[in-house]
């Protein structure tokens, strides 16, 4: 095989899944393949690989009015499926917000609490998706329940949402 060619890969590092789209050649002459990232996410900001432009609320809009028919829990993972349509899945961290403002539950790298909250959005609709910043993304339900989710780390993808990654 000779020429550039382009593809979408996933793996896993430590215990999260990790996707990347790459750009690579091989050299049959060398006997060596040459790796190089690209940067062709429609949530990813500028030459940085994570964080999420202001203009992305279109990706993620679709979260508007959707209520939570589930609430996964794995081992390295909180997940939230939602209908008509959206799922969104967290590896690093996140905060339930309680309608009176305080922090009623936080979910971080896999460490669940022992009153784990998060089940109580089941039912809920999502009322608006706001993000706050590149590193920042808050969903808002009707009851006044807020989910914070924070992209925390530069190296790993910390959230999806469907297909896009952050």
């Amino acid at each position: 095989m000779r020429g550039p060619t382009a593809c979408r890969i996933t793996n896993r590092c430590r215990g999260r899944p990790r996707v990347a789209s790459i750009a690579y050649s091989y050299s049959t002459f060398l006997g060596r393949v040459a790796l190089a990232a690209t940067d062709c996410h429609p949530l990813l900001g500028g030459e940085s690989m994570y964080g999420l432009k202001p203009d992305a609320i279109q990706h993620v809009s679709h979260l508007k009015g959707g209520e939570v028919q589930q609430v996964c829990v794995g081992k390295f993972d909180l997940q939230f499926h939602l209908h008509p349509a959206g799922n969104i899945s967290i590896w690093s961290r996140c905060d339930l917000i309680a309608p009176d403002g305080r922090v009623a539950d936080t979910w971080e790298d896999g460490v669940r609490s022992e009153k784990f909250l998060f089940a109580d959005l089941l039912g809920g609709v999502v009322a608006d998706v706001v993000i706050e910043d590149a590193k920042t993304l808050r969903l808002q339900f009707s009851d006044g329940r807020q989910l914070v989710i924070y992209d925390t780390s530069e190296q790993y993808e910390s959230f999806s949402i469907g297909n896009m990654f952050v």
